[in-house]
């Protein structure tokens, strides 16, 4: 889906999508094929995960890409972005690590292989940098430098193929990147015509981040919105927390405007958070889920985060957004995609956007 701004921006819509294993053609098959066709749509965008094996496989197989391609444009389907925060399945490098640069300007390579003629640029969303430890100087400078090193590799990249693509760091509450406030600081040296945020809206609750004022304060800093990512965080009573246990991920709460964070969800239940607070937990669930209570989700968050990158008056501060919680294909998986991109689609819409 693409949409036009009042400013002129043409922003795509893109569906996120796991291919865990298999065959990418397979998925496209029984789930995005399908996904556009319910929707009613022309054509669909995607924002695949490929892991670092089966980028590798199709970058040394020219024939297997032109294939995809191919597939893809008999489907009226197009790959406008990709997932690069998880290496693999069970190794996540982070940026002190060769492995994790080499990962990610491969993505980028392949991405400029796979963008459909019409798209100006394509959008990378990766790690960011690593977990808190990654602040200590000399790991920190590792990864700085790291980075340099990647904006070198996509210039680069552009001027042998033509195609501009750019890489966002996804802020993370637990990483050294944990909010815009590090990604204002960390990306303040980098060159911003290469590498700027992925905004995550589920991190930006977890965080207890005002849209509003996120969206601001990268604009001052000018690091550039490279795509939204919309879901959003789990949010129930710490009382009735116990019963998510068994989901081990990192819960947030706010008390008295201090925030105060575990990076598991067992040591919250344990009193690691204030009991009689809300907690966020960071779980992504669809933008459009009616979770049974006392949980209920942050999606108002996600529809202030639209209307911030999208206001009328301010310009539009991204041309990518992606939808999905980033969860593997699965029985449910149709009908939650469609109803969170028309939700999207009805939001985009009410913020002044037309659909083109």
């Amino acid at each position: 889906m693409r949409f036009q701004h009042q400013d002129g921006t043409v922003v795509h819509v893109a569906w996120h999508v796991d291919v865990v294993a298999g065959d990418v053609v397979d998925v496209l098959d029984r789930y995005a094929e399908p996904v556009r066709a319910r929707l009613g749509v022309d054509r669909l965008g995607l924002g695949l995960w490929l892991g670092a094996d089966a980028v590798a496989d199709l970058l040394a197989d020219p024939a297997a890409v032109r294939r995809l391609r191919s597939e893809l444009a008999r489907r009226d389907l197009e790959v406008l972005t990709l997932d690069a925060v998880r290496f693999d399945a069970t190794r996540q490098p982070d940026w002190t690590d060769p492995r994790r640069g080499s990962y990610t300007l491969s993505c980028a390579k392949l991405l400029t292989e796979l963008l459909p003629d019409t798209v100006v640029r394509g959008s990378i969303g990766t790690l960011p940098l690593g977990r808190r430890a990654l602040s200590m100087p000399t790991r920190g400078t590792l990864a700085q430098e790291a980075l340099d090193g990647l904006a070198d590799g996509l210039a680069e990249l552009h001027w042998s193929t033509g195609r501009r693509i750019r890489v966002g760091l996804v802020p993370e509450p637990g990483y050294a990147v944990a909010g815009t406030e590090q990604a204002v600081s960390v990306l303040s040296t980098v060159d911003n015509e290469w590498i700027g945020v992925a905004l995550d809206t589920c991190h930006l609750a977890v965080a207890f981040e005002t849209p509003t004022d996120s969206v601001r304060r990268l604009a001052r800093a000018c690091v550039p919105v490279v795509k939204a990512q919309l879901s959003a965080a789990a949010e129930i009573a710490g009382r009735a927390a116990a019963a998510l246990e068994p989901w081990s991920r990192g819960a947030a709460a706010l008390v008295n405007g201090t925030r105060f964070e575990v990076d598991d969800l067992a040591d919250a239940v344990a009193g690691g958070l204030p009991a009689e607070h809300p907690w966020r937990v960071h779980i992504h669930v669809p933008v459009t889920a009616t979770p049974t209570p006392p949980m209920t989700t942050t999606a108002d968050v996600t529809l202030d985060s639209v209307e911030a990158l999208f206001d009328r008056s301010g310009g539009a501060q991204t041309d990518h957004v992606e939808v999905g919680a980033g969860i593997a294909p699965g029985p449910d998986m149709i009908g939650t995609a469609v109803a969170e991109l028309a939700w999207t689609r009805d939001r985009l819409i009410e913020t002044g956007l037309k659909e083109i």
